[in-house]
């Protein structure tokens, strides 16, 4: 298993440490998740974007709302 280091001040430690510990986890458990999610996210967004614009013409073909109908999801509700 690998180590990655990286630099925060006293006090963005605390507040990761206590919101991890709130949340009963370790700080690399909370770190990890935070960080893998927010990976997923930014891929799932940039692949519903692709999937929004006509590749031959570089047009937009939908937008946000019309995605959201064509799977189901209420996009008021978003």
């Amino acid at each position: 298993m690998a180590t990655i280091s990286f630099r925060v001040s006293e006090e963005e430690k605390n507040l990761i440490f206590d919101y991890a510990k709130k949340n009963y986890k370790t700080m690399s458990e909370f770190l990890l998740e935070t960080i893998l999610e927010k990976i997923e996210d930014r891929e799932d967004y940039l692949l519903g974007e692709a999937r929004m614009i006509d590749k031959e013409n570089s047009k937009v073909i939908g937008d946000l709302k019309s995605v959201a109908e064509n799977f189901g999801i209420n996009y008021e509700e978003l």
